[in-house]
């Protein structure tokens, strides 16, 4: 808006052209009785805020089942009914450098100020080489903080026109290439932020007609030429309008009327054309454009011959838009791979941040960024799928995210190779298909105390350290018990991963510093222990306050996961560069006098060329970080055996086997009983624990093993990215088979198990002399969960890789049309713990108020769990898909919201 005027475009004037006609023809229609409907949409923000690009993409066209819209716009220009506007496309550069003192110390910094200037200027020459119609705006946003020093920030934001979708995809290509060179040149990091884009209008010919006739008939002043070529001419204008989106998703119309100029001439967005269109006459000519637009809905009501027409000029307008792919049309001819290689004489060796010594290393770059670009699906073609928050349907857009190769140059993300406008962000299907079928577990779970069929465990009781097995629970039990053991790791083990992908896209996208990204990691930690907090109380009427049944844990190895990424992500750019001048010289005084730099050029493929040095010292730091994550991942589960009471032996004897049973909360070693419920705060972070209004059975630190691998595993699928589906198969499966090797080692070799001695179940006494686990299939599956031993973390780690080999095999469109609860499961997971508790053990106390039975169970101690238990597996089955039928739509309308916040708002946490 401007100060003063507002936006001056005559919105005012398209309003009451839209309300009359949407009027009129409605009352038409109703008074001869015509089938069909009207909608007349409020659609705000057209310019910057793209609201009829959010419309379509909530589906508030699709859902309506709207076969064509109808709108104007008022201008200077001769009245049209063929307005066509340009593609538009603006978005945020920001440069990163290094500060430093100009006079003091000037070769210590990198100024982010010289590559804004460098790609500003190659912007400004780019102007003389564009074809007519073809615009390229822009301005610098921040320059800098102060005259004396090296500047380590500067941003602008820059707009290009196009008269079509494809020729902007190229057009915008080489302007990023313009301040990616000006990154390139100065050793700063360069990060593009896509801020609007909206494509070409296209009027619809049968439509355009129509309203010519209708508005021509209606006064003699101002009238639309009828040839269809000079209408076309008289609307082309260089303005840009999300109705252009609209026009590309269904046939369209928005006819271009004239008002009286402002004083010299002024057009929309002037003080003048701001006077001119709150005049009696403009609103006079808004009326007569309100009609002329009834009178084509009315046709198309009355005669579905017309529709049809309409809709075939539609289709072959769209053919006819995608088949101007002429990218290089107009431009000279690309220079040919040995041309853009020329031979240079021998340099000193330079990285994408500046000479080996002055700035990181080219190594550096590599180790600290992975462009991760793709193609953009089909779903993504769409117009109804181009918002920033990815979207299927009402929810996320799901891609097998293709990652590419490092393109060079740290921090550039937004460019594709193929020179198209970069996509929405996509979400990997896998880790949200397993996300909710873990979601869907856990419910089983938690339905197993409400309707209490069995037992909680893969006995009798829990699995806990030092807890001895005498009997095993029913077939049905053991197995639902053994599927959602997979919940908790499964959780961990994303979360882990997810830390990556948010860590990368943080830092590479937005430029966040590492202080900025902890304190976002503290924050949602934070954020997580509040909702526990809250949840506490409300599950157990107040009871307690601290209940910590896996989302404390969840919320601080989250944190914790983030400081050791980002740990990882500042020593290995620096390890690498290290690396790389020591590697260097190593190679320079074994060939001093070789010129095989000298034969090399200095770009191939438009990326910096970087020596074998660099390169292998990228791979080694890489290698070597990667070393440490699976060497704290081992030693972080391994404490749990270590930290045990027993060191996982089983010492009780078996006259006191039923009274150590019913222990649920072990003993810290080395612990006063007098004092712990006075430092259960300290004990928690270790060992199961209770106190005043708390019970602890989640100790953080004893899951913290699972989120590292889970960072160890997101590294390795950004760095690695299996192109193809094959390739991730195999990544996966090999995971699987690794941690399931490592599984049948703790079984065979004793080791890694707080269970040893433990299985005294009739079989096992029988045969004392035999290895516990190999007595029978159910001894081999017994792991402990409170806390995890080794066995566990192998086995549930291996059945978690397992799933995700399978589910990223299933095809977008598959998952999308059949497994859309488990996404809408997986994208709100958080959303579905909280609300998922309360709808467990209502529905369950009421199902088994209404069909259960009496039993000679042992009471439960709280009103949250009926006296009465159903214990038929059909029924319990039942029960849980009734809890996950009511859940689904509370699911799904969450998903909704949080997917229309900005991405760093806390709503998205859930």
């Amino acid at each position: 808006s401007l100060p003063g005027i507002g936006h001056a475009c005559g919105h005012n004037l398209i309003a009451t052209s839209s309300v009359v006609g949407a009027s009129a023809a409605a009352r038409v229609m109703a008074a001869q009785k015509l089938p069909g409907k009207i909608v007349l949409y409020g659609t705000p923000a057209e310019e910057n805020g793209g609201g009829k690009v959010k419309l379509l993409e909530a589906g508030a066209y699709k859902d309506y089942k709207v076969d064509l819209s109808l709108i104007s716009h008022p201008n200077i220009q001769p009245s049209s009914a063929r307005m066509g506007t340009t593609a538009i496309s603006t978005f945020k550069v920001e440069y990163f450098g290094v500060a430093a003192h100009a006079a003091a110390n000037p070769w210590l910094g990198i100024n982010a100020l010289d590559a804004m200037v460098q790609g500003y200027t190659n912007f400004s020459m780019l102007r003389q080489q564009t074809v007519p119609g073809e615009i390229i705006q822009g301005y610098i946003t921040h320059g800098g903080d102060a005259t004396n020093i090296i500047h380590k920030y500067a941003a602008g934001e820059f707009t290009v026109r196009a008269d079509s979708a494809p020729r902007l995809e190229t057009l915008r290509a080489q302007v990023i290439r313009c301040f990616q060179a000006g990154a390139l040149a100065t050793g700063a990091r360069v990060a593009i932020t896509d801020l609007a884009a909206y494509k070409n209008h296209i009027s619809n010919g049968p439509m355009a007609d129509a309203f010519t006739r209708y508005y021509n008939g209606l006064g003699k002043d101002h009238v639309i030429a009828t040839d269809a070529d000079k209408d076309a001419a008289n609307g082309k204008t260089q303005a840009s309008t999300d109705q252009g989106d609209v026009s590309h998703a269904i046939p369209s119309i928005s006819p271009m009327y004239a008002i009286e100029a402002g004083p010299g001439g002024q057009g929309p967005h002037n003080p003048g054309f701001a006077k001119s269109a709150g005049t009696k006459a403009s609103y006079a000519r808004a009326l007569r454009v309100g009609k002329g637009l009834a009178g084509v809905a009315i046709d198309v009501l009355r005669d579905e011959r017309f529709l049809a027409e309409i809709k075939r000029s539609w289709e072959q307008d769209m053919k006819n838009s995608r088949s101007t792919t002429d990218s290089n049309a107009y431009l000279a001819p690309q220079p040919t791979a040995r041309d853009s290689q020329p031979r240079c004489r021998k340099l000193p060796r330079m990285s994408p941040n500046g000479p080996a010594g002055n700035g990181s290393s080219a190594a550096t770059a590599a180790a600290a960024s992975h462009t991760v670009p793709r193609e953009p699906s089909p779903a993504e073609a769409s117009p109804q799928h181009r918002s920033k928050a990815p979207h299927y349907n009402s929810f996320p857009s799901y891609h097998a995210i293709r990652h590419e190769a490092p393109n060079g140059h740290a921090g550039t993300t937004t460019q594709h190779s193929t020179g198209k406008l970069p996509a929405a962000p996509a979400r990997v299907l896998g880790p949200d298909l397993l996300r909710g079928l873990l979601m869907m577990f856990m419910a089983m779970d938690h339905l197993g105390i409400a309707l209490r069929p069995w037992e909680h465990g893969l006995g009798r009781h829990a699995e806990q350290d030092g807890v001895p097995v005498t009997s095993w629970n029913r077939p049905a039990g053991y197995l639902v018990r053994s599927l959602t053991h997979l919940c908790a790791p499964g959780f961990t083990l994303l979360l882990g991963m997810g830390v990556v992908y948010l860590g990368r896209a943080r830092r590479r996208r937005q430029g966040w510093a590492a202080a900025r990204l902890l304190r976002y990691y503290a924050l949602r930690m934070a954020v997580l222990a509040l909702v526990m907090v809250a949840h506490s109380l409300v599950l157990t009427g107040g009871q307690l306050w601290f209940l910590n049944i896996v989302l404390f844990a969840l919320a601080v190895d989250y944190f914790l996961a983030g400081l050791v990424w980002l740990a990882v992500d500042e020593t290995e750019g620096w390890l690498a560069g290290r690396l790389a001048t020591v590697l260097d010289e190593a190679a320079a005084s074994c060939t001093q006098d070789s010129d095989s730099d000298a034969e090399q050029p200095l770009l191939q493929a438009g990326r910096p060329q970087r020596s074998r040095a660099e390169e292998k010292a990228a791979s080694i730091s890489w290698h070597l970080h990667n070393v440490l994550l699976v060497i704290f991942s081992v030693v972080a589960i391994f404490w749990n055996i270590w930290l045990s009471q027993n060191h996982g032996q089983c010492a009780v004897t078996k006259s006191d086997i039923f009274d150590s049973a019913a222990v649920t909360v072990s003993r810290a070693p080395g612990w006063d009983d007098r004092k712990m419920d006075k430092y259960w705060w300290l004990r928690l972070w270790f060992w199961e624990t209770s106190g005043p209004g708390v019970l602890s059975v989640f100790p953080p630190l004893a899951w913290l093993s699972f989120a590292i691998v889970g960072v160890l595993y997101g590294r390795i699928v950004v760095r690695s990215g299996a192109r193809t589906s094959t390739r991730s198969l195999l990544y996966h499966v090999g995971a699987g088979l690794v941690f399931t090797v490592v599984f049948v080692l703790t079984r065979l070799l004793h080791f890694g198990n707080l269970s040893e001695h433990c299985l005294q179940t009739p079989e096992n006494m029988a045969r004392p002399d035999t290895n516990q686990y190999l007595v029978s299939p159910a001894a081999f599956f017994y792991t402990i969960k409170y806390p995890p031993d080794v066995a566990f973390w192998a086995l549930t780690l291996a059945a978690n890789f397992f799933l995700l080999a399978g589910l990223q095999q299933i095809p977008v469109a598959f998952a999308k049309r059949w497994l859309s609860v488990v996404l809408d499961f997986g994208t709100t997971s958080l959303f579905f713990y909280v609300v998922h508790m309360p709808v467990v053990f209502l529905t369950g106390g009421i199902m088994c108020a209404l069909f259960g039975h009496d039993t000679d169970q042992e009471g439960p101690s709280t009103g949250l769990i009926s006296n009465k238990v159903i214990d038929s597996v059909f029924g319990f089955f039942g029960v849980w898909a009734l809890c996950l039928l009511i859940m689904w739509p509370l699911c799904r309308w969450y998903g909704q919201f949080k997917f229309g916040k900005p991405s760093d708002s806390l709503w998205r946490i859930f």
